[in-house]
């Protein structure tokens, strides 16, 4: 490490540590040759999607700071969470996997990203789960949106995402995770705990919605876009 450096090329280094980290769980644990790539191509984009992270929004820039171990690993495992919901939206639902096959590779898919991270819990699994849900419900409006010609943009899994991070890194907690009901298809329909409000989810950053739609619009999509680049290189 050098004597002096950058914020920028400190951020590169402990999130590409935190990945690595998680590479070699892969290896060690996964030994299919298959799903051991699709692992591989999970955590490089959930690392694009943590630096962007880090980088661009400020919310997140701003509680990052200095950027430790003790955020980096959750970050890291947070942002696998869209990643893997990308891939089973693109990658299998295309092969015409039978529902019941694709949930039980989902219940897989969440079993293992906790395990390599030691914090399998019953609830971290309903938690993840939960996002998946949202992640899809808000990719149905999409299509629907664009079959109908109709405008809008969904924030509320990327509203999701950015609470996350936040209890992860133990700032505060804002939702009730336990009473939450998914999908959100409404601001009336957060659950949130007894000192937290709607403001939590929106104003903790002077910039408000914009972090909240760069996430929705550009930095999922393009992370999602690097795990396939990835992937698609790492298997010809």
């Amino acid at each position: 490490m050098p004597l002096f450096e950058s914020q920028a090329s400190r951020d590169k280094r402990i999130i590409g540590q935190s990945t690595g980290y998680f590479a070699n769980r892969v290896a060690e644990h996964v030994r299919d040759g298959y799903y051991r790539n699709v692992y591989y191509a999970w955590y490089v984009g959930a690392g694009c999607l943590a630096g962007t992270l880090v980088r661009d929004i400020e919310c997140i820039k701003n509680l990052w700071g200095k950027g430790d171990e003790q955020k980096v690993m959750p970050l890291v495992q947070i942002c696998a969470c869209p990643i893997m919901s990308i891939w089973f939206r693109h990658a299998e639902k295309p092969r015409t996997i039978p529902e019941k096959v694709l949930f039980q590779g989902k219940e897989n898919a969440i079993y293992n990203i906790l395990n390599l991270a030691d914090s399998w819990s019953e609830g971290n699994a309903r938690d993840i789960t939960n996002l998946d849900i949202q992640y899809n419900y808000e990719e149905d409006l999409v299509e629907k949106r664009k079959d109908t010609g109709k405008q809008g943009i969904s924030t509320w899994y990327a509203s999701l995402l950015l609470v996350r991070i936040k209890e992860a890194w133990r700032f505060k907690k804002i939702l009730d995770w336990d009473k939450q009901v998914f999908p959100i298809k409404q601001s009336n329909d957060y659950r949130f705990m007894s000192q937290a409000s709607y403001a939590d989810i929106y104003d903790f950053t002077r910039f408000g919605m914009k972090d909240i739609l760069a996430l929705s619009t550009y930095l999922i999509p393009e992370a999602g876009s690097a795990m396939f680049d990835y992937f698609d290189e790492i298997n010809k």
